[in-house]
């Protein structure tokens, strides 16, 4: 087990360095033999969750900008993979959780079409509560009729597209789904975009798995994934993508 998550280090490094507020909130880092010594220019950034989620055994804040978070032997490895992130100055777009509930491969979602990844590539949630927020930064570029499913488009051009439920598109009765954006918005991690009635959908749908896909995975070089475990809504760093190209299309203001 040790071994093993020494050789995932590199795929979490970029993950870990999200969840502490990204290079720019970097003032210094060190590492001892147990944890990563941090002076953060907003501690206040730092999530907790997710770092637990990527193996920290313990996060301290201590005042003034100094966190600690303990992730043993590997701290010292796990800083120099950290650096060597923010000197390659790869572009890359995070995503956070855009529901409460357990976040799956999207290889496990009974419906061939986003299982065989047709749709485009990503990750898929089974979720919790009935709250769809926003994963990443973007526009609202498509709310569907039934409002089971909404598209975004990122910044830096990335379409993505969130699905509440499998087989829900059929779904006429307005009340399973309520969206609170309407095309044109911009929105921000974290921000509310659907709610929608889980218990009733858990009585008519096939199944709740909601597939958060990008749909142009050509723009994309390389894919990162956060442990396959329970997330809470809004929590940073589950999914990481470094683009192929720095200018990206669709430009959001």
């Amino acid at each position: 087990m040790l071994d093993d998550f020494a050789g995932d280090i590199p795929y979490r490094a970029p993950l870990i360095l999200q969840a502490i507020g990204g290079k720019d909130n970097i003032v210094q880092m060190e590492a001892c033999i147990t944890r990563l010594r941090l002076r953060l220019a907003n501690d206040r950034l730092v999530d907790i969750n997710a770092l637990r989620n990527l193996g920290a055994a313990g996060v301290i804040k201590l005042g003034g900008g100094y966190v600690q978070v303990v992730f043993g032997t590997f701290s010292e490895l796990i800083r120099a993979e950290i650096l060597k992130v923010i000197q390659r100055d790869q572009h890359q777009v995070q995503f956070n959780s855009p529901l409460q509930g357990r976040m799956i491969p999207l290889e496990e979602v009974p419906d061939p079409i986003f299982a065989g990844k047709i749709v485009g590539n990503g990750v898929a949630f089974l979720p919790e509560r009935g709250e769809l927020v926003s994963p990443v930064k973007g526009k609202v570029v498509h709310i569907y009729p039934t409002m089971h499913a909404i598209g975004l488009q990122t910044p830096e051009g990335l379409e993505v597209l969130l699905h509440i439920g499998i087989d829900t598109s059929g779904l006429k009765d307005q009340q399973y789904f309520h969206a609170v954006v309407k095309e044109g918005d911009i929105v921000n991690p974290g921000q509310l975009l659907i709610r929608f009635d889980i218990q009733r959908l858990r009585k008519v749908c096939k199944s709740l798995a909601t597939p958060m896909v990008i749909t142009n995975p050509d723009k994309v070089r390389s894919w990162r994934f956060a442990p396959f475990k329970m997330c809470k809504k809004g929590q940073s760093s589950v999914m990481s993508v470094v683009l192929k190209e720095r200018n990206g299309g669709g430009e959001t203001r």
